[in-house]
């Protein structure tokens, strides 16, 4: 308000703005974050039938795996057990937590294990066994006679990450 010399008010000064632009611009801004949500929501629904879809399709490969007709293992680079399948427990007759863990030559006949100790490095190097006979001791005491082939996975680089072998 604009007052008198005695305080009576006489007037007002008023001022204003063009708020258009800032309202248009809210709005857009508003538009533009329910369709970033809406995006995120379709998104996430898609990954999440995705991720279901790979998590029915791992557990059909794993199914394949653990009921192959063969034993398979797999070995870290120091020659120690870090994956097996049903079958092979079943031929040797441990359990997966006595089996994992431990060095596949802790399994063997010494003659077999001298064997491994010999052939390992050439594997390392060539990236297959195939047809190598040994002999596993089985839980039992009992002695498996097998065939084992195998074939190495080397990460990008071309390094040794894990050998496979089916017995």
């Amino acid at each position: 308000p604009v007052r008198d010399a005695g305080g009576a008010i006489i007037g007002a000064i008023v001022t204003g703005r063009d708020i258009t632009g800032s309202k248009h611009a809210a709005e857009e801004l508003a538009w533009h974050r329910s369709h970033l949500e809406q995006l995120v929501e379709t998104r996430t629904a898609e990954l999440a039938s995705a991720n279901r879809a790979l998590s029915q399709r791992s557990a059909e490969i794993s199914d394949l795996f653990n009921r192959a007709p063969c034993g398979y293992h797999s070995l870290n680079g120091e020659g120690r057990l870090i994956n097996v399948n049903d079958t092979e427990l079943a031929m040797l007759g441990y359990s997966r937590n006595e089996f994992l863990g431990h060095k596949l030559t802790d399994f063997m006949t010494p003659e077999s294990s001298e064997k491994f100790r010999r052939e390992f490095p050439l594997f390392q190097a060539t990236g297959k066994v195939c047809n190598l006979e040994m002999e596993f001791i089985c839980k039992n005491g009992r002695i498996l006679e097998a065939l084992v082939n195998a074939d190495m996975i080397r990460d990008e680089k071309g390094q040794h990450e894990i050998g496979r072998a089916h017995v």
